[in-house]
């Protein structure tokens, strides 16, 4: 096949935002407005349209059906030669004009997966910012922290955009990590749910590895991958948080056809958590953020006790972002009082004072009628952990809303919290989220689920506890029932 070498630049925009991109020539107009969208940083919210010569193509109209005609029944190689130029327009609104500049016609290589990014500068501009003067504008307010709407846009940008990023590793994840490769992946029987053995792999060998070849061993392998590949994950920090970007909830990685891509949203927190520094931090708080709103307990689950240990190298911008998901009502109660602990964790590491102020907004919860019940009585366990004379009225108030079934603590814990008189913090004891990965514990997983496939199969036959499986006749009783 035909692959067409397109540079694509957003006009009237200095230094330029461009992508240079190889399309196969047979791809449809309909499915290139997707791949464009994917290699600029688009969101396709809204509508588009090609401009080739005097000729429009577009998504059909009803309203206009002989001025735009159905890109649907346009290939690429039908309107474009090798140093041709044509347009990609965007948003009507806001008039983002692409030029596509067909650099080359070539082969195709082998093991090379198209389309394919091989270089582009600069961050695509955010959705909805005014076009190329609201963006121009945006840029000046966001390089004065001292302009009055700094902090205004800030909040609308969500308090992260950097102009000059670009990763050719995020956008190939974003053009390419779907169903074409899961699909040779999984093609010989590669899901890790069919092969329990623990494979191993030598530290040379993984450092020979390509971001995406490690990526692929984390869907592969699914719970069986071992500790060094995910330190390799991690010391691959810029191309894996892009990969790890692309990949974040709620999107894809709720997409779990296969047991490896649920098990690489476990792989992406721990590497996520391997890896210091705010961007990180920042991606693991967007996968919080996924968790608290999807419906998957057990996955939740598997972090409980551990996020203290995860953010543990994150910096303080990132701990304040977990305290606006633990303030959050509408928020399931699980997921705030495991954020709350990671607040609680890492003002413990900023000292008395920081400690302090935090078990103190730790008590509004405690003290917090409308609240929820479980999220009362967590909170206060929290605060029997680091006994403060001031909250002691507090949990004694908290006695009278326990039941038999509810009972978190008694008395006796409240004296036996104030006789220690120091503090023992819970999270000590779940440090090490990463011995996971410890063969051991390989081991320990695969054995648990050799026993519930067999109890499983046991169950569908109607056998219960019997062990085993002989044609049973249906039993008659004797005498009719009475």
């Amino acid at each position: 096949m035909n692959i067409y070498q397109l540079k694509v630049t957003l006009r009237q925009i200095k230094p330029p935002i461009w992508r240079r991109i190889q399309v196969n020539g047979e791809t449809q107009l309909d499915e290139l407005h997707e791949i464009l969208q994917d290699a600029m940083g688009w969101t396709d919210s809204h509508l588009h349209g090609f401009r080739v010569g005097t000729a429009r193509y577009g998504e059909p109209d009803p309203d206009f059906p002989h001025t735009v005609q159905d890109e649907r029944h346009v290939r690429l190689d039908n309107i474009a030669r090798e140093g041709g130029v044509f347009d990609y327009d965007y948003d009507f609104g806001d008039k983002w004009e692409h030029e596509v500049l067909i650099e080359k016609i070539l082969e195709a290589e082998p093991g090379v997966t198209y389309p394919h990014c091989s270089d582009g500068a600069r961050a695509c501009p955010p959705e909805d910012c005014g076009g190329v003067p609201g963006y121009l504008n945006l840029l000046n307010i966001i390089n004065d922290p001292q302009h009055e709407g700094y902090e205004e846009t800030m909040d609308w940008l969500g308090g992260d955009f950097d102009p000059d990023s670009f990763s050719t590793v995020y956008v190939n994840a974003m053009l390419c990590p779907d169903e074409s490769r899961l699909a040779t992946l999984f093609a010989d029987g590669a899901d890790g749910a069919l092969d329990d053995t623990i494979p191993q792999f030598s530290d040379a060998e993984l450092a020979g590895c390509e971001p995406l070849e490690l990526f692929d061993l984390l869907i592969v392998h699914a719970d069986r991958v071992p500790r060094n590949v995910i330190d390799a994950c991690a010391r691959r920090s810029e191309a894996m948080l892009a990969l790890l970007s692309a990949w974040s909830f709620p999107d894809r990685m709720l997409d779990d056809a296969t047991p490896g891509l649920w098990w690489l949203r476990l792989h992406a927190v721990m590497i996520l958590g391997l890896m210091p520094g705010e961007a990180a931090g920042a991606l693991l708080v967007e996968y919080v953020d996924g968790m608290c709103n999807d419906d998957d307990h057990d996955f939740q689950e598997w972090f409980a006790g551990f996020w203290p240990a995860l953010f543990r190298n994150k910096p303080r911008n990132n701990i304040e972002s977990l305290r606006v998901i633990v303030e959050d009502k509408t928020i399931d109660w699980f997921m705030r009082i495991n954020m709350l602990e990671t607040v609680l964790a890492a003002a413990q590491r900023d000292g008395v004072d920081e400690l302090d102020a935090a078990l103190d907004w730790t008590a509004q919860f405690a003290a917090d009628a409308t609240e929820n019940e479980d999220m009362r009585l967590i909170a206060a366990d929290y605060l029997l952990e680091f006994p403060r004379a001031r909250h002691r009225p507090l949990l004694e108030s908290l006695l009278s809303i326990q039941d038999r079934f509810t009972r978190h603590f008694g008395t006796q814990e409240i004296n036996a919290a104030f006789a220690r008189g120091t503090d023992d913090p819970g999270w000590d004891r779940f440090d090490n989220p990463w011995q996971f990965y410890e063969p051991q514990e390989i081991e320990k997983r695969q054995q648990r689920w050799r026993e519930e496939d067999a109890a499983e199969a046991d169950a569908a036959y109607g056998f219960g506890d019997v062990l085993n499986d002989e044609f049973q006749e249906t039993y008659v009783r004797d005498l009719p029932k009475i």
